[in-house]
């Protein structure tokens, strides 16, 4: 079976219908719950959707409604908030000295005493760089503890979140530099005013927009090691977003089950040729912007990677391609979960398989920041399907058949819901 190749219009493989050609339904589509929720977690998938649909063509509101949502924590996390300075010595592609000048708000969250690292030995040396989501326009550090402060207890560190420059005030590239200089913060010594850390006792982590900053992360660090910059000890991806120029069927055909709406755009904010926030619609296909069309050194692999994705989820496909093609000799683990929708760990409170999930990345996060792991070699890459079963999971391997059969579905699944194109009526009358 041919390959699915992503081009910056179609998603089409050989052979298949021109997928850009077709007239997809109207969005929003009609929620439709997956038929093994929960009756409570229906309810909270389903108050979420509404509200980013509700909210998604009006960006002020979008962003005071979500300001307005601060996560409960535990007692036993300790949060400080800080600041981290840009580094002035870095700078991106149509960057100006002004736009790494001064710094940019983050907070340190700490489970008090160590969290699961406490019950094997005491607190571990090591820090999480936690990256947000929010399509690069909305949402903040705060926002996620939900998460992070989940990550401290099951990491056993502390988690720096930052809160990143955010679109359409700010665009590309300048969001990554401040993710870049929060990288390099971290591993500067003390006696520069970083905080001192081994890059090799940093893991990182990103959930969506901040999935894909955490690839673009990983991809400049790869390409300036000869600046003395290195890799981080492994790294996570939540629903990572691989593709902006969503040309990717489940963006579409996994629209009934998703939280996420199709576009994220106000018209107060649009104009010709930018379809997203973040970048020109010229710069969709850049691999900073968009990961999934980046070019992997099989000299020169990621770092141990843990990506965790929903199988119901619009980004599933191109987070699927992404990691069995475009990133092939890394030491990628990927975990395909069933049912699950976009950023599922978010609801760990009510959905027991996002705690499961959660407390994976913990075991792989601390895998990596093991001084006694040897390195790559100690990750074996591999491809997993988890299957809801009962109150528990089934892990399954993923072959590249297997993602073949899922990519293969969701494009007739697509022409099947989609419209011919004009031309092709007009042809037949």
């Amino acid at each position: 079976m041919a390959t699915l190749r992503p081009t910056a219009a179609s998603a089409s493989g050989d052979g298949a219908p021109d997928a850009a050609a077709l007239v997809p339904p109207a969005e929003p589509v009609p929620f439709v719950p997956w038929p093994g929720w929960s009756y409570s977690f229906t309810a909270v998938a389903l108050a979420v959707r509404s509200s980013f649909h509700a909210s998604v063509r009006n960006l002020s509101i979008m962003r005071f409604g979500n300001g307005l949502v601060i996560p409960p924590t535990p007692a036993a996390v300790h949060i400080t908030l800080t600041t981290i300075p840009r580094r002035d010595d870095v700078l991106l592609e149509n960057m100006t000295p002004a736009d790494a000048q001064g710094s940019f708000p983050a907070e340190w969250l700490d489970f008090g005493g160590g969290g699961a690292a406490a019950a094997s030995g005491g607190r571990r040396r090591g820090v999480v760089l936690y990256i947000h989501g929010g399509g690069y326009f909305s949402l903040s550090a705060r926002f996620y503890r939900t998460l992070t402060w989940r990550l401290s207890k099951y990491v056993g560190t502390k988690v720096l979140a930052i809160d990143y420059r955010l679109a359409p005030e700010s665009v590309f590239p300048l969001p990554l530099h401040d993710v870049i200089s929060s990288y390099l913060y971290l591993t500067a010594s003390t006696d520069s005013g970083g905080a001192g850390y081994d890059p090799s006792e940093v893991f990182v982590i990103g959930d969506s927009a901040g999935g894909g900053l955490l690839f673009a992360l990983l991809l400049w660090l790869r390409d300036n090691s000869a600046r003395g910059f290195g890799l981080p000890a492994g790294a996570c991806g939540i629903s990572p977003w691989m593709d902006l120029t969503q040309s990717m069927p489940s963006t579409r055909v996994n629209g009934p089950y998703d939280i996420l709406p199709y576009k994220l755009i106000d018209a107060a904010h649009s104009a010709p040729g930018r379809s997203q926030y973040y970048a020109d619609d010229s710069q969709l296909t850049h691999p900073l912007v968009s990961p999934l069309f980046a070019r992997e050194d099989p000299a020169r692999p990621l770092p141990p990677l843990l990506v965790q994705a929903g199988d119901c989820e619009r980004f599933r496909d191109e987070i699927l391609l992404a990691v069995r093609d475009r990133f092939a000799t890394s030491p990628v683990r990927l975990q395909l979960y069933e049912g699950m929708v976009h950023d599922f760990q978010l609801f760990a409170p009510v959905l027991p398989i996002g705690e499961f999930a959660m407390q994976r990345i913990g075991e792989f996060a601390r895998a990596c920041l093991d001084p006694a792991a040897a390195g790559q070699a100690a990750f074996e890459r591999r491809l997993t399907f988890v299957e809801l079963a009962g109150a528990g999971s089934k892990e399954t391997d993923l072959t590249h058949e297997d993602i073949d059969e899922i990519l293969r579905k969701s494009r007739e699944k697509l022409v099947a819901i989609s419209k011919p194109p004009k031309k092709a009526l007009r042809s037949r009358l």
